[in-house]
């Protein structure tokens, strides 16, 4: 429900901030058991999230592969809008 929310206030704010890739992650899974972990996960893929990812800020557990998702897409941004300066050292 909490997704669906915020889901719905990014289409209403508009100016093509639905269309975005999204990453959206579970925080906090150090305090969670795996069967909590795995319901929260399929709540949300059922919702319709996608890249649905997990990791705990305290332990570290997850944040590089979160880290990686984030910045996939703005790699990828910046070489389509300057691909030669994308391959300079």
């Amino acid at each position: 429900r909490d997704w669906q929310t915020i889901r719905d206030e990014i289409v209403a704010y508009g100016n093509g901030l639905d269309e975005k890739a999204t990453v959206t992650v579970l925080n906090k899974c150090d305090a969670l058991q795996p069967d909590e972990i795995a319901s929260k996960f399929e709540a949300l893929t059922a919702a319709g999230a996608s890249n649905v990812m997990t990791m705990s800020g305290v332990s570290g557990e997850g944040v590089p592969a979160v880290l990686r998702a984030l910045y996939a897409p703005i790699r990828e941004a910046r070489e389509e809008k300057e691909p030669a300066a994308a391959f300079s050292p």
